[in-house]
């Protein structure tokens, strides 16, 4: 995305990619968690997380609406990370112990929802510090009293 930043809105923009990919690998992660639970009640909690998370992937991409914002180069370890650790954990443990690791993973993936919606609310707020007008500034000819305007 940028090879060194220079400016504000790149260092958003490319922490937005960032929690773009992180949402993206949370939702994979739960659809992950919900086909591997055991109990139907974990089933419907990963089912309802993914939405919830699908919901703010959708916001957050509402904030690369402006032009030049590219998502595709920012890949997220973090993301990764969890989903390659969930699954070695799935794999070493009990058939009876395997819902306490997804509900772990779980807790990891909402961790990171947190986080991107964290960024979301700060881009939103340099955004409306950029749109914000500036107060316009009257300035009083020195040759009139100021109690005059």
């Amino acid at each position: 995305m940028f090879e060194h930043f220079t400016t504000l809105e790149e260092i958003y923009c490319y922490k937005l990619a960032l929690a773009l990919t992180m949402l993206q690998g949370s939702i994979d992660a739960l659809d992950t968690l919900e086909e591997t639970a055991t109990r139907s009640d974990l089933e419907d909690l990963f089912r309802d997380s993914a939405h919830a998370t699908r919901h703010h992937l959708q916001n957050l991409q509402g904030c690369f609406s402006l032009p030049d914002q590219n998502t595709n180069d920012a890949p997220s370890a973090a993301a990764k990370g969890l989903n390659r650790e969930t699954n070695a954990l799935i794999a070493k443990t009990d058939s009876t112990l395997v819902d306490a690791v997804l509900l772990a993973g779980a807790l990891e993936a909402a961790h990171h929802e947190g986080a991107a919606e964290l960024v979301t609310r700060a881009h939103e707020q340099i955004q409306a510090e950029v749109i914000r007008e500036p107060e316009p500034v009257i300035q009083v000819p020195s040759f009139l009293p100021t109690g005059s305007i």
